[in-house]
């Protein structure tokens, strides 16, 4: 079967994307999924519980930050709001570990994992790519 023939499954309406300004890995988002893509900038933790709210009224959010900024910022909108409720809000935090070296230490997710463990119920999930 060629990709052009594959039959994908319709696209699932309920699953809104949230980016706190970090559109570089995702910048063809926008274009796909329209109004269910909301950039709130800078501002995490208002993200966090946009995203609650969102997954109350029946939602999937798909929330997307910086991971030390998502983590550590929202840490408490996460546990609170996310956590506490068992809320289907996905945590996608990207530039994970040493990555941002360039932008120094304040960047740099070395946390991030240690507190979200913190969390009862918290699944964490840490791909890789293999080489």
């Amino acid at each position: 079967m060629s990709p052009s023939s594959r039959r994908w499954p319709r696209p699932d309406e309920r699953i809104v994307v949230l980016t706190a300004e970090n559109r570089a890995a995702i910048r063809n988002l926008p274009d796909q999924i329209g109004a269910r893509f909301i950039d709130v900038g800078i501002c995490e933790q208002t993200m966090v519980g946009m995203a609650a709210g969102l997954a109350l009224r029946g939602r999937v959010p798909v929330v997307h930050a910086l991971a030390t900024f998502l983590t550590l910022r929202a840490f408490e909108f996460i546990r609170t709001d996310v956590g506490i409720g068992r809320l289907p809000v996905k945590l996608v935090g990207g530039v994970p570990g040493f990555l941002s070296e360039a932008n120094g230490p304040t960047h740099q997710a070395i946390d991030d994992v240690a507190v979200m463990r913190a969390i009862p119920g918290m699944e964490i999930l840490l791909p890789r790519r293999r080489r």
